[in-house]
């Protein structure tokens, strides 16, 4: 998935110990996503990552972690404009989460698939606006 300079979300395994509540079904989809991520079987992953969001609106951090890997195997598949949307609900549900590392790698992951799809003034913004989270932040790499 190129050079994104992000931290990869925990591992599916880990989440679901953490979650109460999540039903059999999804955590097997989860664990399916997993494992296909795992392999970079991205294609195959989709669509048990989609089955779980929809399963999963009670549990915001999932949400989260979800949008992100969404957009991510939708970018390794090409499928630019499908993973910017993934991406700007990975945005959102980090801000309401008062996540600002989520919110600047979503910023960082929506440039670079705004580049991809030639929205160059979007993505312009988008980096602009990692590169200030990255400073803020003291993370020198994101710099």
């Amino acid at each position: 998935m190129g050079s994104r300079h992000r931290q990869r979300p925990p591992k599916m395994a880990a989440i679901l110990r953490r979650l109460e509540g999540l039903d059999r079904k999804a955590q097997g989809w989860l664990l399916k996503a997993d494992q296909y991520m795992k392999g970079e079987e991205f294609e195959k992953a989709i669509p048990f990552l989609e089955a779980v969001v929809v399963h999963s609106e009670p549990f915001p951090r999932l949400q989260q972690i979800l949008w992100e890997l969404l957009g991510d195997a939708q970018m390794a598949v090409g499928k630019c404009k499908k993973a910017s949307v993934c991406y700007l609900r990975h945005h959102a549900h980090s801000r309401a989460l008062g996540d600002p590392r989520g919110v600047a790698r979503a910023e960082c992951n929506l440039g670079i698939s705004y580049m991809q799809l030639g929205l160059l003034k979007l993505a312009g913004r988008s980096f602009m606006q990692y590169l200030s989270n990255s400073r803020r932040l003291g993370d020198a790499r994101g710099v």
